[in-house]
């Protein structure tokens, strides 16, 4: 055989050093796990962006159907994770172009139809599964994709929009409506969404009022990072993607005959003595960290109903607790990373999360003064720029140039850029 006929050797992959915070191998439990680390062996994706995102799509195309009991509330299998990772390294299209492939495969139609991005309102957003005049009502299924999540929490942070409300709203699987037109509702949605985005820029772009209202602590923060180097690679093989897809397609529609997912005997014991005290007990109760993951009790329920659903059952199991308590623990951990620089004070925190991202470069007062809109005036931007000076890390010096020196504050150790 002539060699020039012969197939070149992909390069083997090589590890790689991660920087943020490592999942328990936990959740990778049952069909979801298994599937997002098969499909990932020949990529950079991450897995667990991969699982999570894998997760969220699942929920969605199962329908409202199935839901979990916790007390007077009747939660849907859904949850919408907040990828955060690094610009360059987080990879974090790498593992939605892996999961696509499969929901291509898997329901061509629902990804033509029920996948949709463009946040910019709450208006909008019921608009996309408003109840159809001639059609049928309620029930749309929506799984909205924000790759560049930044951008929409600029647009709800603007005075009067009505984003931040209504997707509370969505998260309880609430009816939705606008006052301005009486005619746009929308009857019991049912919506994921699955968001993108660097961590620097969530620090900058989340607002104090959105942390401590619950907005934020919808999401299910996770942290993104590339797995493995492949210079060469191809991503999964098709045959695999054909495998997966089929068995998603049973698991689908066995899904959507499910009502009540109630926990087995075995996992409600497990649930009073392990995984509930763990989660809603001690620990911070306010703070950036806290606030971004209150929601964790409920979130546990929703994973290990989606964990459970994907392996063909009806009620959930102790492993599929396990999965989704190991879930919760790395989205805690993802809190903590992102979150950092966390002091309480919105205003130094939005500060130091600047100075961060802006490195050795540093920020001049009047570069300070436009990062809160020139809203601050003399005296609360000194407060602020003393309390900074305070922190370990952070210095003034002043800058040489034509006219007269000028201050600027860095912190050491800052990224030029994310």
């Amino acid at each position: 055989m002539n060699p020039t006929d012969t197939e070149p050797e992909t390069p083997a992959p090589r590890p790689v050093t991660r920087t943020g915070p490592i999942p328990d191998p936990a959740v990778y439990q049952g069909w979801l796990g298994k599937t997002a680390l098969a499909l990932t062996e020949t990529s950079e994706a991450d897995p667990v962006a991969v699982l999570v995102t894998l997760m969220a799509a699942f929920g969605v195309m199962a329908g409202p159907g199935p839901y979990s009991q916790i007390s007077d509330d009747r939660h849907p299998a859904l949850i919408w994770p907040l990828i955060l990772g690094h610009t360059g390294i987080g990879r974090k299209g790498t593992s939605l172009g892996v999961d696509m492939r499969l929901l291509k495969a898997a329901d061509p139609e629902f990804c033509t139809g029920n996948l949709t991005s463009g946040l910019s309102s709450g208006e909008g957003l019921i608009a996309a599964v408003a109840d159809e005049e001639d059609g049928p009502v309620g029930g749309q299924l929506r799984l909205v994709i924000e790759t560049e999540y930044s951008v929409t929490m600029r647009r709800s942070a603007r005075e009067g929009n009505t984003l931040s409300g209504v997707l509370r709203q969505a998260w309880e699987g609430d009816d939705l409506a606008t006052l301005t037109r009486a005619s746009l509702h929308a009857t019991a949605p049912h919506i994921a969404i699955l968001a993108h985005i660097t961590p620097g820029e969530f620090r900058l772009c989340a607002s104090g009022a959105d942390m401590a209202g619950g907005t934020y602590n919808r999401f299910l923060p996770i942290y993104s990072e590339r797995s493995q180097e492949i210079p060469d690679g191809e991503g999964a093989p098709d045959d695999l993607i054909a495998t997966h897809a089929t068995t998603l397609r049973e698991l689908v529609k066995q899904a959507r005959d499910i009502r009540r997912v109630p926990l087995t005997d075995q996992a409600r014991e497990h649930w009073a003595e392990v995984v509930y005290p763990a989660l809603s007990g001690g620990g911070a109760i306010d703070g950036p960290v806290a606030q971004f993951t209150a929601r964790a009790t409920p979130y546990a329920r929703r994973a290990a109903m989606l964990y459970a659903l994907a392996d063909g059952h009806a009620a959930v199991d102790v492993a599929h607790l396990e999965a989704a308590y190991a879930l919760i623990g790395y989205a805690r951990a993802t809190a903590a990373h992102v979150m950092g620089h966390g002091t309480g004070d919105a205003r130094l925190d939005k500060l130091i999360t600047a100075l961060d991202t802006a490195g050795a470069q540093g920020l001049t007062r009047s570069a300070i003064s436009d990062l809160f809109s020139r809203k601050l005036n003399r005296a609360q931007l000194d407060d602020v720029l003393a309390k900074a000076e305070a922190l370990p890390g952070v210095t003034r010096s002043q800058v040489r140039g034509n006219g007269r020196p000028t201050d600027v504050w860095t912190l050491q150790g800052g990224e030029k850029s994310e």
